[in-house]
Parts: C-alpha cells; sequence; structure tokens
C-alpha cells in the first residue's frame, strides 16, 4: 500500500514548493529511489528543470523533463523524471524498483497506487491547503498510512 507523507509549507517559511521538491528528490535520488514530480503544466516543470540544474553546486541530479519525445521512449533509465501530464505510460514502472512520486498539482495524482510513496506538496496558498484538504479525505477513507510534516 502506497505510504503519503504530506509536506505543509508554513506561512511563514522561506522556502517555496519548488525549493523543497528539490531537497526531497536530492534526498531520494541519493538513495537511489526513482523519482516521478508531478508538475501542474509543462511551465513549472521547465522551472523545476532549471531549479534542480541549480539546486547545489556541489551535487548533480540527473533528471529529465516528459515531452512528446520521452513518452514516445519511456524506457529511458533516468532517475528523476519531471512529467507535466496527467498520466505516465505503462513500461514507467518497474516491480521491485524503489518508486517516489511528489505531486506539486493540487489535484490527486491518477498513477499515486503505483507508487511506494506519495508526497503531496502543499504551498502556502490557501487553495492548495483547501485542494490537499481534500485529498487528504480521500486518502484517509481510502485506508492509506499518512505523515503530515510542517515546513518552516
Amino acid at each position: 500500500m502506497t505510504k503519503i507523507d504530506f509536506y505543509i509549507l508554513a506561512p511563514d517559511s522561506k522556502r517555496d514548493s519548488l525549493e523543497l521538491c528539490c531537497i526531497l528528490t536530492e534526498k531520494a535520488f541519493n538513495q537511489n529511489i526513482f523519482v516521478v514530480i508531478q508538475a501542474r503544466d509543462n511551465e513549472q516543470a521547465y522551472a523545476l528543470d532549471e531549479q534542480l540544474w541549480q539546486f547545489k553546486a556541489e551535487s548533480f541530479i540527473a533528471h529529465q523533463v516528459l515531452d512528446e519525445n520521452t513518452t514516445a521512449k519511456p524506457t529511458l533509465p533516468c532517475p528523476v523524471t519531471i512529467n507535466p501530464y496527467h498520466t505516465l505510460p505503462q513500461s514507467f514502472f518497474t516491480p521491485g524498483r524503489e518508486e517516489l512520486l511528489i505531486n506539486l498539482t493540487d489535484n490527486r495524482p491518477e498513477q499515486y497506487s503505483h507508487f511506494q510513496r506519495l508526497v503531496e506538496i502543499v504551498d502556502k496558498e490557501d487553495k492548495s491547503k483547501q485542494a490537499a484538504r481534500q485529498r487528504y479525505r480521500f486518502y484517509k477513507d481510502c485506508g492509506y498510512p499518512l505523515n503530515t510534516f510542517s515546513v518552516s
């Protein structure tokens, strides 16, 4: 069963959702965990792409942004994939591989149950918090194990 963690950015947090995503992605990457980041749209996907390149001078996080070319060849062995689409090709899932989905959207990701772990990053905006509450209720009603973390 998918383990689900909510990371809630505190109103006074100096971090934003993309920076927190980079921190969590680096941690998973260093543990050899395959990461898919569900971006809101292409604009956010490419902003995150840029931020991952500049995240830390002393580290490198190999990653790709899905586009028409990579969705046509979904077996690329990249450890971090940024997905601006609603679904992933089925061939992205490998049995036995440690997989993490990080959700940056206000919607429940369609294929979240294919992952061992789902991280929901909740932005400071009220709209994001309200949407997160609905997702939390849904996951709780379905019996998923839930954790929440406040990020300042």
